[in-house]
């Protein structure tokens, strides 16, 4: 089987609507907006979201993440999972919009999930939008999250 084309063009306009957001800090009304967005157009391709939902210290106080996950499940209880990032971090010197970071990962992630339909067939495909990607160096977060992350599949 040829491997799925990737849409260029689809993947831009993404990216375009993700950045025009703006800054999209955990917390913040952007990262809602943004959440949403995603969460449209994983409708439109037919799945749903899952949240994974959690609070946790920031340098700037506790705040509510949410992870998004789809899975897109074919024949065997395997699973690859594809994960990019949709926050970006907070500066307070400047805009940081995350055009080559967050917003170009969660683009990707959204270009793919058509693809990984025609690529089905044995192989379950998890994918998965992560908040607090910036908090990740902090303490116990890398931990927490790869122990939520791998019951949540255990439970599939």
């Amino acid at each position: 089987m040829p491997a799925p084309k990737f849409d260029s063009g689809r993947a831009w306009e993404d990216l375009r609507q993700l950045v025009a957001i703006g800054p999209r800090p955990s917390g913040s009304p952007a990262i809602e907006q943004t959440r949403k967005y995603i969460k449209d157009r994983l409708s439109a391709a037919g799945l749903t979201a899952v949240e994974q939902t959690w609070d946790d210290q920031t340098p700037i106080d506790k705040v509510r993440m949410v992870n998004l996950l789809a899975t897109i499940p074919g024949a065997r209880k395997e699973r690859i999972v594809f994960t990019g990032h949709y926050d970006t971090k907070l500066f307070r010197e400047f805009r940081f919009v995350g055009a080559s970071d967050g917003g170009s990962s969660a683009a990707f992630l959204l270009e793919r999930l058509g693809r990984l339909e025609e690529a089905v067939g044995q192989w379950s495909f998890i994918v998965d939008w992560l908040e607090a990607h910036d908090f990740a160096i902090q303490a116990e977060w890398p931990k927490r999250e790869l122990a939520r992350l791998e019951a949540q599949l255990e439970q599939r």
